[in-house]
């Protein structure tokens, strides 16, 4: 049966929705994934994007 496709179980994040997520600030997301403390998924760009998972941990 065609339809939607399945939502994504880990989706990809823009620092802004990570730092809502994580109920801190987008500058402070920011850092934290520079810094290593969080696993960046990719660059798009000079834009970062999380997964949801890493965010979680």
């Amino acid at each position: 049966m065609r339809g939607r496709p399945a939502p994504d179980p880990d989706p990809v994040l823009t620092t802004e929705q990570a730092a809502r997520l994580a109920g801190v600030s987008r500058p402070y997301m920011v850092r934290l994934i520079d810094s290593g403390a969080l696993e960046l998924h990719m660059m798009a760009g000079n834009r970062r994007r999380v997964r949801h998972s890493a965010v979680i941990r």
